[in-house]
């Protein structure tokens, strides 16, 4: 469609690569060896995982990073919250708006994980699980009902 080629062209070339090594609020590693994470206080970055080692990126201008595709897309493509807080100190919880997504608390401090591919996470199992079915959010391209 013109529209993903659109975005793609302009991910390709306006997204800035900043690697992060150093503690505090920045990632130096990932969980998991090739993913996209989502910054909870920031849509219009992501941390791209490779090998377990986190590069932060920085979508071009008038784009957000999409969790449900997890590439750089059009501000109005993307439900952008910037609130996102551990709804107990400790715990798993779903990340907002994504079925591929979740929270892991330890003491309040939040990190961002993706399901391993093909699995989504399961609110009531509290991991990722191939049986899920994820609150009416899009699975695999299509809408799932609500149960």
């Amino acid at each position: 469609s013109t529209l993903s080629t659109a975005v793609t062209e302009q991910t390709m070339s306006t997204p800035s690569r900043q690697t992060t090594t150093d503690g505090g609020n920045n990632v130096s590693s990932c969980g998991c060896d090739s993913c996209e994470l989502p910054i909870p206080d920031d849509c219009n970055s992501y941390i791209l995982c490779i090998d377990k080692s986190a590069t932060l990126i920085s979508c071009g201008s008038g784009l957000n990073f999409n969790v449900n595709t997890g590439t750089c897309d059009w501000e109005e493509n993307v439900v952008c919250e910037t609130s996102h807080q551990c709804p107990r100190p400790t715990g798993r919880f779903p990340y907002p708006h994504s079925c591929y997504h979740f929270m892991d608390c330890n003491n309040t401090v939040m990190t961002v994980n993706k399901c391993p591919e093909g699995t989504v996470y399961s609110k009531s199992e509290e991991k990722c699980s191939w049986t899920a079915v994820c609150d009416g959010k899009h699975v695999f391209g299509r809408n799932v009902e609500q149960i």
